[in-house]
This record gives C-alpha cells, sequence and structure tokens, in this order.
C-alpha cells in the first residue's frame, strides 16, 4: 500500500512545482550594474564593465571594473555611496577617487563599507570626458 504511495508523491510535487507562477524575468535581474552606478553627466568612453559585491566581516565589500574604450588615455573620479537595507546613506560622503586609464584598459578597484549597517551602496563616477544632458532634456 505504501508504495502507490510514494510513487504518487514525486509526480504531485512535480505538478506542484509546474504550477507556480512564473519568476518575471525583470525581477529575476532587478539588480543591474546600471541600478547601482550612478553617472554624472553621459560617459562616453568609460564605463562600469563589472560589479561584484560580498560580505566579510560583517562588513560589504565590493569589486568595480572600469573600462575604457578608446585607445586613449581617459580619467574619472569615483566614490561609494554606502546605504543601509531602507536606502538612507549611513556614512558621510566619501571623497572622490581619481582613476588613469589607458587606452582600451580596464582596472578593478575595491571598497570596503566603513559599517556592518551598510547593506546596499550605489557608485558615483564622474569621467572628465562625460558630455551633461543639455538644460531641459531627459
Amino acid at each position: 500500500m505504501t508504495k502507490p504511495i510514494f510513487r504518487a508523491f514525486p509526480l504531485a510535487a512535480l505538478v506542484a512545482v509546474c504550477t507556480l507562477p512564473a519568476v518575471p524575468l525583470a525581477a529575476a535581474h532587478a539588480e543591474t550594474i546600471a541600478s547601482k552606478v550612478v553617472q554624472l553627466g553621459q560617459m562616453n568612453q568609460v564605463s562600469v564593465s563589472a560589479l561584484r559585491a560580498t560580505e566579510r566581516n560583517g562588513h560589504l565589500l565590493l569589486q568595480v571594473q572600469f573600462t575604457n574604450a578608446s585607445t586613449g588615455y581617459q580619467s574619472l573620479a569615483y566614490r561609494v555611496k554606502w546605504l543601509d537595507q531602507d536606502q538612507f546613506s549611513v556614512w558621510e560622503d566619501e571623497a572622490w577617487k581619481p582613476l588613469m586609464l589607458n587606452g582600451l584598459q580596464s582596472v578593478s578597484v575595491q571598497a570596503l563599507a566603513p559599517t556592518r549597517t551598510a547593506t546596499d551602496f550605489r557608485i558615483e563616477v564622474h569621467a572628465v570626458d562625460n558630455s551633461a544632458p543639455a538644460m531641459g532634456a531627459r
């Protein structure tokens, strides 16, 4: 008598899983690089090409890769805005950190949250070769 129950259980589990609503693709990929980077002006040559975050000893650790798409020298400045779970700033604004990139170069930098209450972040980036949006343009 128990054998039919065990045979029916995997089928019932499969049916239950198959009837769950599908997770929208947008929700599954909501945390994109674009959602974490704040560009001050439109960066023409430099981009954030990779972004990783992990926890080390209770602090958020970031690794950011900047890439220069041009064959010429580019300079930029960046800083991290550390946020709590409610998106409130948990630390004073950091100083801007300059970064120089040779043609077609990629550089990785790391940043460690100054407090354990930082659970999220935004990377603010400003490149010298930015083009500012026109007044009133969206």
